[in-house]
């Protein structure tokens, strides 16, 4: 999938795909990017940031910024912040919040939006991306009120909604799951005892391992397992295990969207196959 160069505004049906959304922040080849998450509910939106914060935070330094009435321009922190490092070693993660507590005032969130239009150079210059989880009636406000941010040269996308998010964090349990906790015990048997497995074995391990990590939504780790078992597979002459470890990885790269792979992928597998371990899903 290419970098994006102008505004991708996501379909209804395509909210709420986590690994969808960190697989487009890892693709932003820019030097940093702005994150703006605005939530009816605190809980919702303390959640979605602190995911984010979390799986991100190898690759990005992540800020947050919290703006309220009296601190309604978040870009005077992002050019603090670029002042006191003019060459970060880590992309900078903006993460700009509680922009809730300014749409009840208009008078207050009409000085957002001039602050949104009076730095948008600032923010080409610095190349910056952008997403934006937020809802649709602000969503329209920002395009109406700050129609640049979407013509010019950043990748911009949207998120959303809120709803789905919350059951998601109703339904997240406290402890960690049979499947965390197996992947814990798989990934360390591989670190100590791959080496005194046979090629089959050491195939079916790293499968089952890549397989437990698309269950969990870890895209990228379940990509390198499953690529890691299928030259074990072809070496061992199992050609339906490497029919299913093609369908796999054409699954994960279809989740990730990029869809020529993971056809191409769907299409290296041997004929008699029709099956994978997973449940294949339809593409159109």
């Amino acid at each position: 999938m290419k970098k994006p160069d102008k505004a991708v505004v996501f379909r209804k049906k395509d909210a709420l795909q986590f690994p969808r959304m960190f697989h487009q922040l890892r693709l932003f080849k820019m030097r940093g990017c702005l994150f703006f998450i605005s939530c009816e509910t605190p809980d919702v939106e303390h959640e979605l940031a602190e995911r984010i914060v979390n799986k991100m935070t190898v690759e990005f330094a992540c800020c947050p910024i919290f703006v309220s009435p009296t601190m309604i321009d978040p870009f005077i922190e992002i050019e603090k912040y670029f002042i006191a490092n003019p060459q970060p070693q880590i992309k900078p993660l903006f993460l700009i919040r509680n922009i809730v507590s300014i749409t009840k005032a208009e008078e207050a969130l009409d000085r957002f939006f001039q602050g949104i239009n009076l730095n948008r150079d600032k923010i080409g210059q610095q190349n910056l991306g952008m997403i934006f989880f937020v809802d649709d009636p602000l969503l329209n406000l920002i395009i109406f009120k700050a129609p640049d941010f979407f013509t010019f040269k950043s990748g911009i996308f949207r998120f959303g909604d809120e709803a789905k998010v919350r059951r998601e964090i109703a339904q997240k349990p406290q402890e960690p799951s049979d499947n965390e906790l197996r992947l814990a015990f798989l990934t360390e048997t591989f670190k100590t005892q791959a080496d005194d497995l046979s090629e089959v074995a050491k195939a079916n391990l790293a499968g089952e391992i890549g397989n437990l990590h698309y269950k969990l939504s870890n895209l990228h780790d379940a990509l390198k397992y499953d690529e890691m078992a299928l030259p074990l597979f072809r070496k061992s002459m199992e050609q339906r295990d490497e029919a299913n470890q093609l369908g796999n990885i054409g699954l994960i790269y279809h989740d990730m969207g990029e869809l020529g792979q993971a056809m191409k992928k769907w299409g290296q597998r041997p004929i008699f196959s029709r099956m994978t371990r997973r449940r294949m899903k339809k593409v159109y």
